[in-house]
């Protein structure tokens, strides 16, 4: 591993790539499926790039369907671009849905190095959110790409914080701020990102109250300002989906959405049963009470006793996942929304790893178990791809 100079970021880099894209080499042929067909194969408005300002101003285009209008323009306009170069011959669309995963990676890679880590552990962290199956689905899934881009400016938008740093106003907080805007004019989650970072900012520090507060800083309120800039100009369709036209109440979608946590964890640790339709269902209340509050009781026995970086990976996955507390969705849980989730896992885990590093395994055992754990996770992406090639084979699995 040494000779391989993982410290040169020119060699991690290189070995991302190459292996994320042997991982996902037997998946460029598949199909389409579900959203694809009103938001690109059968939408008029990604056929011409005449009048690329529509895209952000006409929330209409991103649809067949005027009823079914997102605000998206950056995911809109990626996918005219795509069009305007292969039409709809699925292969360009592909490798740049596979060209925004390996981004992402790469910079969770970089974000790894700023936290601390080393660069064989920084490498590892990467390659498990790489090669992680549950990726597959944002990778595979055209119209999914909103997930996978939205997480791509976040990523950026955390690195360039950290590279700032927080009290400063410079070029690298100008481009934390519009990675910030890139990701929520990629879907609507990406707003998440300012959660992100103002939880890294209060985990530098012992997290009793009396310390937190001053860990704010000014530069918090320019991601402030953007996203409330964000909120006004999706108020209508915020509106309609939680108060005018909620597809069901507040209390069943909280309740549910908080059991759908531990279904969530279990893939994320254990990626077996992966679905594009799970049978999940809206839970009673007393179940979810019971299993919400052993949950919280034992991620607050952890917490008190993890360092900053596991508090915060474990943390960052609780945040991306929230707006699904309050905001009701026609599908309860979906393998996609744990894209971003991924990447606090690997924070997590790498941090517990810098905890436990003392106990000195030996460099052989570690090197063995780290890469047939690579080996495994991806020989289960690349038996995953095939399932998407086309609707036969995705209703069949």
């Amino acid at each position: 591993m040494a000779g391989l100079q993982l410290h040169r970021p020119g060699t991690a880099l290189g070995l991302i790539l190459v292996v994320v894209c042997l991982a996902y080499a037997n998946s460029f042929g598949n199909g389409w499926h579900y959203d694809d067909a009103h938001t690109i194969t059968e939408n008029p408005h990604i056929r011409s790039l005449a009048d690329p300002l529509g895209f952000f101003t006409e929330r209409t285009w991103f649809a067949r369907d005027a009823d079914k209008a997102m605000f998206r323009p950056l995911v809109l306009l990626s996918l005219a671009l795509n069009y305007s170069i292969s039409e709809l011959d699925t292969v360009s669309y592909h490798v740049v849905n596979l060209l925004i995963h390996i981004g992402a990676t790469m910079l969770l890679w970089v974000l790894l190095r700023q936290m601390g880590r080393g660069p064989s552990l920084a490498l590892l962290g990467a390659m498990l959110f790489g090669l992680h199956p549950l990726c597959t689905e944002p990778v595979n899934y055209i119209s999914s790409r909103s997930e996978s881009l939205a997480s791509l400016f976040v990523m950026a938008c955390l690195v360039c914080h950290l590279r700032e740093g927080p009290r400063e106003f410079g070029w690298w907080r100008a481009a934390s701020a519009t990675c910030f805007a890139g990701a929520m004019l990629s879907k609507e989650t990406g707003i998440t990102a300012l959660g992100l970072i103002v939880l890294y900012d209060l985990s530098r520090g012992p997290l009793q109250w009396r310390y937190l507060l001053p860990r704010l800083r000014p530069t918090h309120g320019l991601y402030l300002a953007l996203a409330l800039g964000y909120l006004l100009m999706q108020s209508g369709h915020v509106n309609e989906a939680v108060i005018d036209k909620p597809v069901r109440d507040g209390l069943t979608q909280f309740m549910t959405q908080v059991k759908a946590l531990g279904h969530y964890a279990r893939l994320l640790l254990v990626p077996r049963g992966l679905s594009v339709q799970h049978q999940f269902f809206e839970g009673g209340p007393w179940l979810v009470v019971g299993a919400s509050l052993l949950m919280i009781t034992s991620l607050i026995f952890v917490l008190r006793r993890a360092s900053s970086d596991i508090v915060f990976g474990l943390a960052w996955c609780v945040t991306v996942l929230s707006p699904t507390l309050v905001v009701p969705l026609f599908v309860l849980v979906n393998d996609h929304r744990l894209y971003l989730p991924i990447a606090g896992l690997v924070i997590a885990l790498t941090g517990l790893w810098m905890d436990i590093r003392p106990l000195k395994w030996p460099p052989r055992v570690v090197t063995g178990v780290s890469v047939a754990g690579l080996l495994l996770l991806g020989v289960l992406t690349q038996n995953r791809n095939p399932v998407w090639a086309d609707e036969y084979t995705l209703w069949s699995d």
